[in-house]
């Protein structure tokens, strides 16, 4: 096939995309390359696709080119926005392609295959997970909705009870490493940003799948587009029986958002439901496996985007949880000490500012956040002079209740110069619960090669303040700690990253000093069988991170191949003869590999496969067992296939999980679910 080079010259350049959503390219002050004329034509009008495939035979389809050039995709990897590849940053994005084609029914699956992202789940389809990036906690990674963080106070084990259904997602960034400037005292070693957004035109979508062990989602979403508003509505529910005793679940959620644009401003407004209900086999303590739980979580927002040299970006956000948990679902096998069921309410409300403008010195943002966080509970909290009635039950009362508040300012300049990038941040930050304010710089180089590689270094402090089960919470296993101190760390990183129209990969090395981290350990000798909370004095983590996609020609029986890998190490401090909960059980190795390929027609194949080794032990109970045995985590391989049949607006799929019916745990003594199939089809229609 002859192949024509296209010439610099005939690249259109832009500098002002005004009155469009991509219109901030506009703030970026930057030449962005559209690619060559005959592309532009097809973006401008449709109808001389074909024509222009005649006059430019490529060896790169148009959409191809386009990609090659228009993929400045704007990201949330700094609290204004700013363009993928200025960003001297670790960041991985998943596409909404990514997550139709992917085997996988939920987002805790699928974030299985990021890199340095370790997912301990404790029962299948996303029923709890806790997230946890480069060898950190659960409780350390911010986790936003369109910038928004949803974080639980209450615990890191409810935060990923998402009030967004995949069906509304159209892509995530995760950031690796600590960036308290950017996300708040909770980015501590990293921050997952979901995003949602509506098509451009009126649609309709429905889906239904169904599996083994009495596996059951369906979802139904909708769009409703003009020229100047969006509206968007999805409903999904998935349910089964569990692959194993006391592991069924049931979850329901709610999505609706909307978009408005102004004259001189845009208007987005989102509220999200998730009803998750599920049996909780050994989730908490080995020892009284039949446990079961209840959350709950209502999640709403406004935010406001202004146009023009000063850019105002304020948003009002809203978070309420609840949280029922029961030690023995079979009362009538209930220990006779156990008095009640667990009740925690949770509220969390959030105000922010950002803003920023171009001049001479670089762009200048700025901006105020205001964090409200409060729990009622009938055990974490203080005693409070009058209980409060629990809606729904008549067992118990809120007889506990906390709350505290949180005001941070940041400031920030991103300078570029020739082929450098250079970003200056600071933010500062008081917390009613501390007694002095907390100052979090962080700074990050970039230099940019070519247009294709790019070498990075940043350098970020980041801070978490203890959770109420944390500092509250005492019962059979567990021992609170009123006096805990706040994690503080710093985060180096470096990297290079390289790019073209196939391929994508990075490589990053980065070091984490952590101090007063804050973990759940029990002493092995000394006959304690409770876990206390404690602050461990220092824990330094050091690794290497690499990601390569290349995508092949589609003509070609191969579609894409895929490369994720990281590899750490800790070393602790002052922890010897301790049983660690959650700190010291880091994911040591981990590499995922995918494969797309062509079958036949209109059927596709996507493999991914993951290697999964952890550092530390948990205490395995057998039966007839008088003691606990401590066991290592083994290292395991798990595969999963997912076969797609797609054709204008009808998708039918088979899914495999664990084709190999590997056994393994993720948390001591939970045991992971084996081989589990799955078919569904899907139809969109346009409207």
């Amino acid at each position: 096939m002859k192949s024509t080079i296209l010439n610099p010259s005939s690249l259109i350049h832009f500098k002002r995309w005004n009155g469009k959503a991509y219109s901030a390219f506009n703030t970026l002050k930057r030449v962005v390359h559209i690619a060559t004329l005959v592309c532009s034509y097809v973006i401008i009008t449709p109808t001389l696709e074909v024509e222009a495939q005649e006059i430019v035979k490529s060896d790169r389809e148009s959409e191809e080119l386009i990609h090659e050039d228009i993929e400045e995709v704007m990201v949330s990897a700094k609290r204004v926005p700013v363009l993928l590849s200025d960003v001297n940053r670790s960041v991985t994005i998943i596409d909404r392609k990514e997550i139709e084609l992917a085997p996988v029914q939920s987002v805790q699956d699928l974030l299985e295959y990021a890199m340095s992202v370790d997912i301990r789940q404790r029962g299948g389809m996303g029923v709890q997970a806790d997230m946890s990036i480069r060898g950190g906690t659960s409780e350390q990674v911010a986790v936003l909705i369109n910038g928004m963080c949803i974080n639980d106070p209450q615990t890191g084990h409810n935060t990923f009870n998402l009030p967004v259904p995949m069906d509304a997602i159209k892509r995530i960034e995760v950031l690796n490493g600590a960036s308290s400037v950017n996300f708040g005292v909770n980015a501590f070693s990293g921050a997952i940003n979901i995003i949602t957004d509506a098509e451009d035109s009126t649609s309709l979508s429905v889906q239904l799948s169904s599996g083994m062990y009495g596996f059951i989602n369906g979802a139904a979403s909708a769009t409703l587009a003009s020229d100047n508003e969006t509206h968007f509505i999805s409903v999904a529910h998935r349910q089964s029986d569990g692959y194993i005793d006391n592991t069924d679940f049931n979850i329901t959620n709610l999505y609706y958002s909307n978009k408005f644009q102004l004259k001189n401003a845009d208007l987005r407004s989102q509220i999200g439901y998730v009803d998750n209900s599920f049996g909780a086999n050994s989730f908490y303590t080995p020892k009284y496996p039949d446990q079961f739980e209840h959350v709950k979580t209502t999640f709403a927002s406004v935010e406001l985007k202004t146009k023009g040299f000063l850019h105002l970006a304020p948003s009002i956000y809203y978070r309420n949880g609840k949280d029922h948990f029961v030690l023995f679902r079979d009362r009538g096998e209930a220990a006779s000490w156990y008095n009640s069921d667990n009740y925690h309410a949770t509220n969390v409300l959030g105000a922010n500012l950002n803003s920023w403008f171009e001049s001479s010195l670089g762009r200048i943002s700025w901006g105020f956040n205001y964090r409200y966080e409060g729990i009622q509970s009938n055990t974490l909290g203080d005693l409070r002079d009058t209980p409060k009635d629990i809606v729904g039950t008549e067992e118990a009362q809120y007889t506990h209740s906390y709350d505290r508040n949180n005001y941070s300012l940041f400031l920030s300049d991103d300078i570029h110069w020739n082929a450098f990038d250079l970003s200056l941040s600071l933010m500062t930050l008081y917390n009613s619960d501390l007694d002095k304010i907390f100052w979090a710089p962080g700074a990050s180089i970039g230099y940019k090669f070519n247009e294709r590689l790019r070498w990075m270094f940043s350098a970020n402090s980041a801070l978490r303040m203890p959770t109420f089960t944390d500092v509250f919470y005492n019962g059979p296993n567990n021992i609170g700690n009123r006096d805990l101190r706040p994690e503080k760390a710093w985060s180096y990183e470096t990297g290079v990253k390289y790019s073209n129209a196939r391929l994508k990969s990075e490589v990053t090395v980065f070091y984490r000093k952590a101090e007063d981290v804050i973990d759940w350990l029990k002493q092995i000798e000394d006959g304690d069988n409770k876990f206390h909370t404690t602050n461990i004095p220092e824990i330094n983590t050091c690794g290497i991170e690499g990601n390569f996609q290349y995508s092949f020609y589609k003509e070609l029986f191969i579609r894409s191949i895929s490369l994720n890998f990281s590899f750490l190490d800790q070393d602790k401090k002052e922890i010897n003869g301790y049983d660690s909960s959650y700190a010291l059980d880091y994911l040591k190795s981990k590499v995922d590999f995918g494969l797309r390929h062509k079958i036949f027609g209109n059927i596709t194949a996507d493999w991914k496969i993951t290697y999964q080794d952890r550092n530390g032990s948990y205490e395995l109970y057998k039966p007839n067992s008088s003691k606990p045995i401590m066991t290592e985590y083994s290292p395991f391989t798990v595969t999963n296939l997912k076969l797609t049949y797609q054709k204008e607006g009808l998708k039918i799929f088979g899914e495999v999980a664990n084709i190999l019916d590997k056994r393994y745990v993720d948390f001591g003594n939970i045991e992971q679910p084996g081989l589990w199939l799955r078919f569904g089809v899907k139809y969109k229609f346009s409207l």
